[in-house]
């Protein structure tokens, strides 16, 4: 275990030599400009039209994606780690990318960085407010289901998905078209998946905890980011820069209140598909057969296999959503995250936030999923929220975990952190704060996003009408909300 000496002494030199080179490297998931070109995929370089010429950003070879090799003693696991292509990412696919000066931003300069606008990214923009589902207007609610539905249907026009794996026989990539919707889908399940490598018995456990996304330091960082790099995506969908992703409140709530053809669809009682009064009936899945591919070794390919599945409070073990003295029990914890930063750090924020410890112990007991993980699982276990990779195919997962971010932001606030309180190694693997953050390309790290959602540009609704110091009123707030809402959904539906 890493003594606070040394720990600091560490952070030190990284924060001096990462935080000045890796700042300005933009985001994205395989811009097709690149892909589409042999030569570019070749060589390993992806550098669009000059990354925006002069003054704007130049093309580099890309850092390391990966500072801490895994924690083992077991060589077939180090070798084995070699052999995952998220491993050091994004090298396996582009080495050399676009690093953006300034507030540019975007795979070859020509954006501004979230929070900022204007030719030369250098005035601010008005803060965009996330505002609960449940208050949208009739208008608001029908604009954003809108947006969803284009994004579902409309294909792709600016970036490719990798269909196969590259190591260990150094095959050339192969990449394919998907909707806009369906790429935010498929990079939840690239960053969730198994290893797709042959396991011995004795590293078998390397194919089932190679998750990038979950279950370490960078949950609620990584999920950061994918938001905002979605409600940009939906932005240039919607030609408006305003839109924001609502959040779904579901503290204390007896029911999914959205799980009705108002919101996010009513659902079939046996088989769990959305029936057909819901906008959303005919959507269906990627990414679902995860035994198939895991057993195959092979990718998903981004084709539809299946219509979305969701039975809200039919899992035996989850029957209810979280409450708000819950969340609020688990505001009150002061440590970011506790060694070893995975399933079992015991008295961290992250992971009681994420749903692995025992809420009234604040302890790993390999049975409690509560606050995030319980609603996932209580959308039913083997439902499309429930399967962690396939997750985002719900247009509820958006929400969810727009929720789920608002919840990060007020710990942020409460306790404002300093970037030592994230670790710097240690953490499973893509979790450490100068990691890349697997599949953003070319690179995304997490130190990035450990900053207060003002920062790029957005608050939440919530919070803004809360009085006094934030937290002051969530209990009594939020239950009258609950009374409020409640005769308000009777009165849509009813």
């Amino acid at each position: 275990m890493p003594t606070a000496g040394s720990e600091k002494m560490f952070s030190r030199v990284l924060f001096v030599l990462c935080t000045l080179y890796w700042l300005n490297f933009t985001w994205a998931q395989f811009p097709k400009v690149c892909t589409e070109n042999n030569e570019s995929v070749r060589i390993k370089e992806c550098c669009p039209n000059n990354c925006g010429g002069p003054g704007r950003g130049e093309c580099v070879r890309l850092p390391n994606g990966t500072y801490d090799e895994y924690r083992t003693n077991d060589a077939e696991k180090q070798r084995l780690q070699t052999l995952d292509d998220r491993h050091n990412w994004p090298h396996v696919f582009f080495e050399r990318g676009c690093r953006c000066h300034g507030n540019f931003d975007s795979y070859d300069c020509t954006e501004c960085k979230f929070g900022y606008m204007g030719n030369d990214c250098q005035t601010k923009r008005p803060k965009l407010v996330r505002k609960n589902i449940k208050m949208l207007t009739p208008k608001e609610r029908e604009d954003y289901f809108n947006v969803l539905n284009k994004a579902k249907k409309m294909n792709e026009s600016e970036f490719s998905i990798v269909i196969n794996t590259v190591r260990p026989q150094n095959e050339i990539p192969i990449f394919t078209n998907v909707s806009a919707y369906n790429r935010f889908a498929w990079m939840h399940y690239y960053a969730a998946r198994d290893a797709l490598v042959n396991c011995t018995d004795s590293a078998s456990g390397f194919c089932n905890i190679n998750d990038f996304a979950h279950e370490g330091s960078g949950f609620p960082t990584w999920h950061r980011a994918y938001l905002l790099i979605w409600e940009r995506a939906l932005q240039k969908i919607a030609k408006n820069d305003s839109l924001t992703i609502p959040y779904w409140d579901w503290r204390d709530q007896q029911n999914c209140d959205v799980c009705n053809d108002v919101y996010f669809g009513e659902n079939e009682p046996i088989t769990g598909h959305l029936d057909k009064g819901s906008r959303f009936s005919d959507w269906q899945m990627i990414c679902w057969q995860l035994g198939k591919y895991h057993l195959e070794h092979e990718l998903c390919d981004g084709r539809a296999e299946d219509r979305i599945i969701r039975l809200p409070g039919q899992n035996s073990q989850i029957r209810q959503l979280p409450t708000g003295k819950e969340v609020e029990r688990v505001l009150n914890l002061t440590d970011y995250d506790t060694y070893p930063y995975g399933t079992t750090a015991n008295d961290s924020f992250r992971n009681a936030f994420e749903g692995f410890l025992n809420l009234k112990s604040m302890t790993f007991d390999g049975v409690s999923h509560e606050v995030h993980n319980n609603v996932h699982l209580y959308m039913g276990a083997n439902s499309t929220m429930g399967i962690v990779p396939s997750a985002a195919n719900d247009p509820l997962f958006i929400s969810h975990h727009a929720y789920v971010d608002l919840i990060f932001e007020r710990w942020l606030r409460k306790h404002n952190p300093s970037i030592s309180d994230f670790p710097s190694k240690n953490a499973p693997p893509g979790h450490n704060r100068y990691e890349s953050m697997v599949p953003f390309f070319p690179v995304r790290i997490h130190e990035e996003f450990f900053k207060q959602s003002t920062e790029f540009g957005y608050d939440y609704q919530e919070l803004i009408d809360m009085s006094g110091p934030v937290g002051t009123c969530a209990i009594q707030c939020h239950s009258i909300y609950v009374m409020i809402s409640g005769i308000a959904i009777l009165t849509l539906v009813g």
